[in-house]
């Protein structure tokens, strides 16, 4: 699942990713959709989130907790397809 430019989530839904991301076990439970039973991860799920730097208009940045849960990438502006690839692969 990619979480394209997390940073401009809202804080409600960051603070209930966070509380996602604490380990393999947690859950989450969608009440905005009535549902009541929790999700749990499955095991070969895996999680990708991007953003632009918060130099750009409207951007802010997440809070360590939050970049704590992720491996960060910095990447330049790509437009050699093959340098894409090396990042996507």
């Amino acid at each position: 699942l990619l979480l394209d430019e997390i940073n401009l989530a809202s804080s409600e839904t960051l603070k209930r990713l966070c509380g996602l991301l604490d380990n393999a076990h947690s859950s989450i439970t969608l009440t905005e959709q009535g549902n009541s039973k929790a999700l749990q991860w499955y095991p070969d799920f895996y999680l990708f989130a991007a953003m632009n730097p918060v130099t750009d208009a409207g951007k802010k940045d997440i809070s360590p907790s939050m970049r704590s849960c992720f491996t960060e990438i910095y990447v330049d502006a790509l437009v050699d397809p093959l340098n894409l690839r090396s990042v996507a692969v």
